[in-house]
């Protein structure tokens, strides 16, 4: 009776005293040194932690977090939360953003692991917006659940989610193929006066070309810093 009262790991399906065991947390890919401003993988350190591309055409975003990348693990619990809607995936993902804010703390004293242009005390979060019809078909908008598990972890305030809006249908990046993700441009509409930073919350981050796009809006908008966080950050072949 005891056994069958104990939780299981979403992932492995051991048991476990939390929503991930020890072993598949462990398991969770990140690269060994990466770009400070996109993610991308670097084949070593640099001194400035960033890669060609941000160098050459830094994009309207400053930096970016994320607990790891868009494969194997990851990639299987964010497609079962926001496709499947399974509450154990959905369980599983705020264990582990929540262990993430735990060991990165977002504080004067504290900085940052990938530096920014000022602490986040100061900061705004903001979830990266879906569509109407979207949102409507899922019930929920996944990274406004992250954005609130990180403003309860840094203590920093979320924007409304009609801070910004994206009309009522949207081609979704997942169904297209790369090339076409390059291409495909959303058209972001900003409804309320925005505060000078924002910390953009999303859960995938794989061209770049959305959180871009956003971030350039944001930008145009009177917003002085933009900075990411995203769940998890794809990795050239990995999609």
């Amino acid at each position: 009776m005891k056994a069958l009262l104990q939780s299981r790991c979403a992932i492995c399906e051991a048991v476990s005293h939390h929503p991930v065991c020890e072993a598949c947390r462990a398991g969770i890919q990140s690269p060994d040194v990466a770009c400070r401003v996109c993610g991308v993988a670097l084949p070593s350190p640099t001194q400035t932690l960033r890669c060609q591309s941000c160098i050459q055409t830094p994009p309207a975003f400053a930096s970016i977090q994320f607990v790891g990348t868009y494969v194997d693990t990851l990639a299987a619990l964010i497609i079962r939360a926001k496709i499947r809607r399974e509450v154990g995936a959905l369980a599983a993902l705020d264990y582990l953003l929540t262990i993430y804010a735990m060991e990165h703390p977002q504080s004067q004293s504290q900085p940052l692991p990938q530096p920014l242009p000022q602490r986040v005390t100061d900061y705004h979060l903001l979830a990266m917006p879906i569509p109407t019809a979207r949102l409507m078909r899922r019930g929920f908008n996944l990274p406004q659940l992250f954005a609130q598990r990180l403003s309860s972890a840094w203590q920093l305030p979320v924007l409304a989610p009609d801070s910004v809006a994206l009309p009522f249908y949207q081609r979704k990046q997942a169904t297209l193929p790369k090339a076409a993700r390059q291409k495909n441009h959303h058209h972001f509409q900003i409804n309320r006066p925005l505060p000078s930073k924002i910390m953009l919350v999303d859960d995938i981050f794989t061209t770049g070309q959305t959180a871009g796009q956003l971030a350039k809006s944001l930008r145009k908008n009177g917003v002085q810093h933009v900075d990411l966080f995203v769940f998890a950050r794809g990795q050239l072949g990995d999609f």
